[in-house]
């Protein structure tokens, strides 16, 4: 058991430690360990409650080893959040990037700082809980999956945004034959050694469906596991709706076309 007391008016640069964790040995071991991959750019107001969520939960998942937050290039103080995190969690990993690269780019360099025989990928803007993570690792833990996906339930996004969503997956399993619901989904686990043999090259919010379409390629095993996605509460998305679905049907088409040459 575990007691958490939420402080979302407070931040970690306010040298506020308002969490209350109950002691005890972590109630679950496991051989492979976890590092958690957090892309984000100026998302000041949502690293503390997310630590403070990890915090809580690495209490009762020894697996869960480290939480690697990837400032990619932030202009509202996130990176020097992120570090005065650092100070009061032990877990917690800082890096950066000098300017804005992508989310790919970010997500790389995470994975490359990270130890963990296992990596998961949460965007960090608060939509996705780190307690979806072990039912996120389950499909890896039991050797039943090489990478996993998970499948968003209860989202706030706008009927435009909904709508754009469903025609692209449709069209990405039509394409490439990965029947996943939403492959730019922000919450994904692979192993390790799985993703540096893919070497992903995309740096953008391709990153995401390139990982997938070359994994298939690669015949791993892809499968996805239900989580809960909720509106965002605090910062901007970085996501424009029609220049985005139409960079990502772009990559699509030129992914698909090498598919073909091959």
């Amino acid at each position: 058991m575990f007691l958490f007391v939420p402080s979302w008016e407070h931040n970690c640069s306010e040298r506020r430690k308002t969490i209350r964790v109950l002691s005890g040995r972590p109630k679950y071991r496991h051989p492979m360990q976890a590092s958690v991959v957090v892309p984000v750019r100026n998302e000041v107001a949502s690293i503390a409650p997310i630590c403070e969520t990890f915090a809580n939960l690495m209490r009762a998942y020894s697996f869960i080893r480290e939480v690697v937050f990837v400032d990619d290039g932030s202009s509202d103080g996130t990176l020097e959040e992120i570090k005065a995190c650092s100070t009061y969690f032990s877990f917690v990993k800082s890096l950066s990037l000098s300017k804005p690269s992508g989310k790919g780019a970010a997500i790389k360099t995470g994975f490359q700082k990270s130890s963990g025989e296992i990596v998961v990928m949460m965007d960090g803007d608060q939509q996705y809980s780190p307690l979806d993570i072990p039912r996120l690792l389950e499909p890896i833990l039991r050797g039943l999956a090489d990478i996993v996906v998970g499948r968003g339930t209860n989202s706030h996004a706008s009927f435009a945004r909904r709508l754009s969503s469903r025609l692209f997956s449709s069209i990405f399993t039509r394409m490439f034959e990965i029947r996943v619901c939403y492959p730019m989904e922000g919450l994904k686990a692979v192993l390790k050694t799985t993703f540096e043999e893919l070497n992903v090259s995309e740096n953008g919010f391709d990153f995401d469906i390139a990982l997938l379409v070359k994994a298939n390629q690669r015949h791993l095993r892809i499968t996805e596991v239900t989580i809960r996605r909720v509106e965002r509460v605090a910062g901007k998305s970085k996501v424009r709706l029609l220049p985005t679905a139409f960079r990502f049907f772009i990559r699509m088409v030129k992914l698909w076309w090498l598919l073909q040459e091959k």
